[in-house]
Formats: C-alpha cells, sequence, structure tokens
C-alpha cells in the first residue's frame, strides 16, 4: 500500500499541534516524574528499596508498546485506540491521587500493593500507545525535517517543564514537601495539563489510521529485529539503560535527602528549570548540527559527555567547594547591594550547578537524536511495532538494575569503604553509571547511518569556529525572510572587518588586495562611503586590464550609486557576458527609472536570451505593471528552473506596488510549504468587494481543501472563473465550467477574445498575465512549479482586488484604470 500524502498545511499544522501538546504534557510529566514524584514517595513513608521499585516500574512495562502495537495493527483505529488509553491513564492518576488522600487510613502493606497495582495499570495504559503516538508523528514529519522537528519539540517542552517546575516546586514547598495533601493538589494540575494535552492533539491529522489485520505478531517482530541498524540502535541505548538506572533513581532522592544535599524542592526546581533553559537553547544546536552531521555523531558526543555528567553526579558532595564560594559571595554582593541580607544557599548549590547545565545540553541532544532515528529507520509499516520492540528491550534492561537498586544502595551503606570515604552509596553509583556511558561508544562504531559525518569532524569543525554564532546564523538562515535580510545575514556570516586605507587599496599592485578592497565595500553598504572613493570605483568600470570590471558593476550596485547608472547602462552592449550579467544585476539594485528603457531593449533582444532573467529581475524592480507583457514571455520560454523562477518572482513583482514584498512570499512558500497560499486565499476570500450572497464567491474552506490534495489548477480556475464574473468580463449567472469558461479567453494568435483584455490598462494587464499564468499551470509547468504558479496568481489577483478597491469599486463595466502619463 503506498504511504498516504497530506498536505504541506495540514502536516505543519500536525506537527504544530504536536509541540503544543508536548508543551502541555510537560506540565503533567514535571508531576508525575522526578523530583515532585520522588517527594510524594517520601511524603507517604516508602523505604528505599520500596522507592527503588516504584521508580523503576516504568521501565517494566515498555513490553505493553508491542502489545499496543500490535492489537492497534490488528483490530483498532490508531487515533481512537491513543484517545482512549490517555484518557484511561488519566482516570488511574484520578484513582492513585485518592489513594494517597486515604493513605495513612490503611495497613502500610495494604497501601503499597495497592499503589504498585494501580501505578502498574497506569503504565500499562500509558506504554500501550506510546509507540503508536510515535510512529503517528514518524509518518506526519517528514523526514528530511526529522531532526529539526524532534530538537524543536523536547526544547519548547523543556522550557515549559522550567517555567512550571519553578512554579510547582514554589506550591511544594509553601505548602509543605513533607505533607502529603501536597502532592494531591499538584497532582490534580498535572492531571489537568495532561487532559489538556491529549485534547490537542486529537486535533492533529493522522495519515494512515486504519488497521491491518492479516500479518502474524511473530512475523512483525522477525522482520522488525532483521534490520541490522536497528539491532545495533537497539543494543546501544539498552546497554546505555543498564547502566543509568544503577544510579538514575536516587538521584532526587540524594538531592532532597539530610544525608544528602538537603536541597528544597524549590532549590532543586530552580536547578531543574536552568537545565530545562540550557536544554530549550541546545535544541537549535543540535537541530542544525544533526542536520548537518547526522544523528550518530551527535549521540557519540553527548554519550561522552553524559559519563562526565555521571562523574560529576558522583564527586557531587555537600560541601562548599571553590564553585559555592563564588557563587555565594556574588549572590550575596547583589543581595547587599539591594538592601538584602545573606541568601542563605545550601551547601552545594553551586557545585551542583554544573551538573544541571551539562544534564540539560546532553539530555536534549541524546532524547533529539533517538527520537529523530527512530521515526526515520526501517519500514513505515512496521514502525509501530519496531519503536514498541526497542523500548521493551531498553526498558527491560534498567528493569534489570533499577530493581535492585535500591538493595545495592543500602549494602553500599554498609560498606566501610563508602562510610569512611566522604562519598554517599549514591555517589558510587552515579561512577557506575558513568563507566557504562563510556563504554557505550564502542557499540555505536558499526552503525551507519547514511550522510553522517565522522565524529571527529564535527568536533574539530565545531572547535575551530564559533559554534554559538554558527548555529545561530545556520536557524537564522534557515527561516523565511525578505531579500535584502537575507543578503545581509549572508554577508554578516563571512566575518569580514572593514580594512582601512580602502581608496589605496583599489589601486594596489596585488590583485587580491584590490578584490579584498571591493568586498571591503560591498560588505559595508549600509555604511555611506567617501564620495572620491565611490568615483574610483565607477572608474574601475573603464579599465579592463585590471580584471575588476565585473565586481566593481556589482559593487556600485550593493552600494546603491545613481551616479553610477549611466556608466553601467553603457556596459549593457559590451561582448562581456559576465560584464553584462554584473551591470544588469547592479541596474536592479539601484533602482533608478532612467535604467528602464536600456533594460527593455535588451529585454526584448532575442539574441541576448542568456540574459533574460536577470534583465527580467532588475526591470522588475525598476519598471512597473506596464512592463508585464514584456516579462510574461521571459518567463514562459526560460527552461532552467532557477531561472524560470527567478523570471516568475520578476513578473508577479511587476504587478505589484510594493516591490519588495514578492520575494518575501516566494521565499515563505519555499520555506514552509502551504503557509503563503493559506494567507493570501484568506486575503483574498475577504476581500469586500466579493458580492454577498453570490454563488460564485469564492470560499475559502473549499479552496484551502483543494490545496491540500495538490488540486492547484483546480483553484486557479475556480478563482479565475470568480474574478471574470467579478469584473462583468463574462456574465455572473453564466454555469460553464470554470476551466472550460477560462479557456474561452484564449483565441489564436496570442491575443484575447474579449476586447477589455487586449487593452492597456493595469486591470487589462493582470487579467491577462493571471490567464497565461493559469495555461502555464495546466500545460506547461515543471516539477514542483504548481503551487509557486497559483501562489503568482494569488498575488496578482489580491494586488488588482487592492487596487480597485482603492479607486472606488466598480461602477458597471470597469475599464481599468489608464497607465501613468497616457
Amino acid at each position: 500500500m503506498d504511504e498516504p500524502v497530506l498536505s504541506p498545511r495540514i502536516v505543519r499544522r500536525g506537527m504544530n499541534l504536536s509541540i503544543l501538546s508536548a508543551v502541555l504534557l510537560s506540565l503533567f510529566t514535571a508531576v508525575s516524574t522526578s523530583a515532585i514524584f520522588t517527594g510524594l514517595l517520601r511524603s507517604i513513608h516508602l523505604t528505599n528499596p520500596q522507592i527503588g521499585i516504584v521508580m523503576s516500574l516504568p521501565l517494566l512495562f515498555p513490553p505493553m508498546q508491542i502489545i499496543g502495537a500490535y492489537l492497534q495493527r490488528r483490530s483498532f483505529h490508531r487515533k481512537r485506540f491513543w484517545l482512549f488509553c490517555s484518557v484511561t491513564t488519566y482516570t488511574l492518576y484520578l484513582a492513585l491521587t485518592a489513594l494517597v488522600t486515604v493513605w495513612f487510613r490503611l495497613p502500610a502493606a495494604a497501601a503499597f500493593a495497592l499503589f504498585v497495582s494501580l501505578y502498574a495499570l497506569i503504565q500499562t495504559f500509558t506504554q500501550l500507545p506510546a509507540s503508536i503516538n510515535l510512529s503517528w508523528l514518524g509518518e506526519l514529519v517528514p523526514r528530511r525535517e526529522s531532526a529539526s522537528f524532534w530538537s524543536r519539540r523536547t526544547g519548547f517542552a523543556g522550557i515549559t517543564t522550567m517555567i512550571g517546575g519553578v512554579a510547582l516546586g514554589k506550591l511544594v514547598d509553601l505548602l509543605g514537601r513533607e505533607e502529603s495533601t501536597t502532592y494531591i493538589v499538584v497532582l490534580l494540575i498535572g492531571i489537568l495539563f495532561g487532559c489538556l494535552s491529549t485534547f490537542v492533539f486529537a486535533g492533529a491529522a493522522d495519515p494512515d489510521p486504519a488497521p491491518r489485520p492479516g500479518t502474524s505478531f511473530l512475523t512483525l517482530v522477525s522482520e522488525t529485529w532483521h534490520n541490522r541498524e536497528y539491532r545495533l540502535l537497539t543494543g546501544f541505548f539498552s546497554y546505555q539503560s543498564l547502566f543509568a538506572w544503577l544510579s538514575t533513581g536516587f538521584i532526587f532522592v540524594y538531592l532532597q535527602a539530610e544525608d544528602g544535599m538537603n536541597f528544597s524542592m524549590m532549590t532543586i526546581q530552580i536547578m531543574l528549570a536552568v537545565s530545562a533553559l540550557v536544554a530549550f537553547l541546545s535544541g537549535y544546536f543540535f537541530r542544525v548540527v544533526g542536520s548537518k552531521y547526522g544523528r550518530k555523531p551527535v549521540l557519540v558526543l553527548c554519550s561522552v559527555l553524559k559519563g562526565v555528567e555521571f562523574i560529576l553526579w558522583g564527586i557531587l558532595l555537600p560541601l562548599n567547594g571553590i564553585l559555592d564560594e563564588i557563587g555565594i559571595w556574588i549572590v550575596d554582593r547583589t543581595a547587599a547591594l539591594w538592601g538584602g541580607g545573606p541568601a542563605g544557599l545550601p551547601p552545594g548549590v553551586f557545585g551542583a550547578l554544573p551538573v544541571f547545565l551539562l544534564g540539560g545540553f546532553v539530555n536534549m541532544g541524546i532524547a533529539s537524536s533517538q527520537s529523530s532515528l527512530l521515526t526515520s529507520l526501517g519500514n513505515k509499516r512496521i514502525q509501530s511495532m519496531a519503536i514498541g520492540l526497542f523500548f521493551s528491550v531498553v526498558g527491560l534492561c534498567g528493569v534489570l538494575t533499577g530493581s535492585v537498586s535500591g538493595y545495592l544502595y543500602n549494602f553500599l551503606a554498609r560498606q566501610s569503604l563508602v562510610t569512611d570515604s566522604p562519598l554517599n552509596p549514591f555517589n558510587v553509583l552515579a561512577l557506575c553509571s558513568a563507566v557504562g556511558y563510556f563504554s557505550s561508544i564502542l557499540l555505536l562504531r558499526k552503525f551507519h547511518e547514511d550522510g553522517a559525518a565522522p565524529t571527529g569532524d564535527m568536533v574539530r569543525t565545531l572547535l575551530s569556529q564559533n559554534p554559538v554564532r554558527a548555529v545561530y546564523q545556520a536557524n537564522l538562515l534557515s527561516q523565511p525572510m525578505s531579500e535584502g535580510h537575507r543578503v545581509e545575514m549572508l554577508n554578516r556570516t563571512a566575518g569580514n572587518l572593514v580594512a582601512g586605507e580602502v581608496l589605496q587599496s583599489l589601486w594596489n599592485p596585488s590583485s587580491r588586495v584590490r578584490d579584498g578592497a571591493l568586498l571591503t565595500l560591498s560588505r559595508n553598504s549600509e555604511k555611506a562611503a567617501d564620495p572620491a572613493l565611490l568615483s574610483e570605483v565607477i572608474r574601475l568600470l573603464d579599465i579592463p586590464e585590471l580584471g575588476m570590471q565585473a565586481m566593481a558593476a556589482r559593487t556600485l550596485g550593493r552600494l546603491g550609486i545613481r551616479e553610477a547608472v549611466p556608466a553601467l547602462v553603457a556596459r549593457l552592449n559590451s561582448e562581456d557576458l559576465t560584464l553584462v550579467q554584473a551591470a544588469v544585476f547592479a541596474l536592479g539594485l539601484i533602482g533608478s527609472p532612467e535604467a528602464v528603457p536600456a533594460l527593455r531593449t535588451l529585454l526584448a533582444d532575442p539574441r541576448r536570451r542568456e540574459l533574460r532573467p536577470a534583465a527580467a529581475e532588475a526591470l522588475s524592480k525598476t519598471g512597473d505593471w506596464r512592463d508585464a507583457p514584456l516579462l510574461l514571455p521571459a518567463f514562459e520560454q526560460e527552461s532552467f528552473r532557477i531561472c524560470r523562477l527567478q523570471c516568475l518572482i520578476a513578473l508577479t513583482r511587476s504587478l505589484l506596488p510594493d516591490t519588495r514584498s514578492a520575494h518575501p512570499s516566494f521565499e515563505a512558500e519555499e520555506k514552509l510549504p502551504g503557509s503563503e497560499l493559506e494567507r493570501r486565499l484568506k486575503q483574498l476570500c475577504s476581500s469586500p468587494l466579493w458580492p454577498a450572497g453570490a454563488d460564485w464567491k469564492p470560499s475559502f474552506h473549499r479552496l484551502m481543501e483543494a490545496c491540500d490534495r495538490d488540486a492547484f489548477l483546480e483553484t486557479a480556475a475556480a478563482l479565475l472563473a470568480a474574478e471574470l464574473r467579478l469584473f462583468l468580463i463574462v456574465p455572473e449567472e453564466s454555469r460553464t465550467p470554470d476551466e472550460e469558461l477560462i479557456g474561452e479567453r484564449f483565441s489564436p494568435g496570442g491575443r484575447m477574445r474579449d476586447a477589455l483584455l487586449n487593452g492597456n490598462s493595469y486591470l487589462a494587464v493582470s487579467l491577462t498575465v493571471q490567464l497565461k499564468l493559469w495555461a502555464q499551470l495546466k500545460y506547461n509547468a515543471q516539477e514542483g512549479e504548481p503551487r509557486l504558479l497559483l501562489l503568482s496568481i494569488l498575488i496578482a489577483q489580491h494586488s488588482l482586488l487592492e487596487e480597485t478597491r482603492r479607486e472606488g469599486g466598480i461602477p458597471g463595466r470597469l475599464c481599468g484604470r489608464p497607465a501613468p502619463g497616457s
């Protein structure tokens, strides 16, 4: 069966809903895991072995993911199955909250048995749809955006955890962290946000929700395990889980315990908030680095750093070390400046801070890489089964050590080697975890990821550059932006500084120095240059011996020197193609009407077809809508995709009063497919010019549904037919099918059948261009071009309606406005 295809708009909406759902769920997760949940266990007086059992219990149930994946695949609608399990989970959490309410009225053994039973049921219904949910996202998110999406999703969830964690930690401290009633209130808050998360994600599209019965359970498992890369990845994370859960279950116990760090809940939540902030920011880092170098080198790097983190846990003691002395001095001095007293922070706070900072960084890298690899490996047909099997194996390995970690903790506490040293049993277990993470790298050596760079290359590149600046710039360049902003960003990325003595450098005997001088001028075009310096650059146009003519022309364009227009126009007749292209480029940037006649002549010259894309762009920036009939053939006759798109943008630009708005629209549609079509359709369909109640009035929802089906020709035909009726080109009561109605406007010889459309008014020019773009969409569109042709029609149509509205509407049959000066 072919994979179902959703429109980019629906995919993007689903991805955004998933991120919002993860943000809401993070508040529930902050309550049901980590420090707050550990505080709940301590408030009902569980012993260390009991805490170890409860904390490792979630690791026992990932096999339920396999069962859930198989049951859903065989019998259930995917979204409904996920929704049922989610609602059941939160209902069971309510039952768990009720149990805590009556905890001390029950026998201790019976209460603990009930707690474990309810918690086991919770884990069952949590795990049943877990792999299904990831498989759903794996089918929804395009693979090329996988690393970026999971970094963003994890990062935004982390920043919410930071904000919510601090607030909930403060609430716990205010209500009393030793009181079980405190955690009843906090659990209810978390359950509320969990339900909201479920409601939000239920609105995301499911590409393939129907069950697929037929394949046996063992066949699916066998097919899943047959993938070599999948086995290596599962072994790698299973080995890490085996060592991680020696100490992970006791991190927050150690931080809160009186014989440990003895931190308040508020202190822990502030630490977690800082860690979450680092995770959020590092999400941008891993989004760029993972996309460029691959997920494998990120995993290797983060595994090494995770080992370092466990070493820091292993040597973390409730003592005031050098970091604490410096940190407390800064805090106390800052408080004194505001009239406050000493902060009274517990020992070891600033010693713990680097551990949380490093943890936030590496956990983001490991989590986003794991999610991205899992949802990208293998056949999507069996992806939910693969994900379920992965977490089952990894979880069971964690159970092997997590379930006995409490006993190991108590055993170490009785050993004189530990009691006679400054180390706590938790410190020893953390050092063992570090050994596991360092040695796990060996298991990833044979894992192959297509396109991944060697880890050493990635590290050397990051160390040789400024990774913070590089990541910041890469994130900016990945976003839609105006043409001017993109050029400015690229110039900043080059990083060259302004050189001195520029004037003398222009005539330096070294061609490299001359080149540097012009680059300096170009990259500082926002600053006013000395007139004498500019005249020297213009002189370079007349000296071919220096080989700087083309570069000088481009520099003059970037600087916007109007005085250079005559000299640049004169170069349009040169036999040097590179120089002519540079002159055309410069004239377009300068935007002087003085260059329009020469650009029109160049564009119309059949012997200079290779210059048409550049000339079309330049003319669209210097001329007006009257040049559209000249720009249209340049687009129609161009075959090279990039140049063809350049001509289409130029044609669209010529019809707009604000020529700067054309490129950002196409840029936004390229970066976020469907976004600009949706925005333009909303603008167009909400125009007050459409007669109320007309059955031919464009319907946004109907047209957007057609775009979601990639029915761009149908959408364009519906809009053009409505526009022809609006301007009374055809009778409003006409019932001719849209495409036939539009086809009737054409006649042999290239002219239009309606006399009005052959006029020289803005209305005639705009409508004719739109109709001919429709013809290109129907008969001559290249791959990937239909949505951009539709976008061009939308932009032109909206501009025409806005111009008509500004002139007072459509009085009878509008003949259009005459050209200026005609």
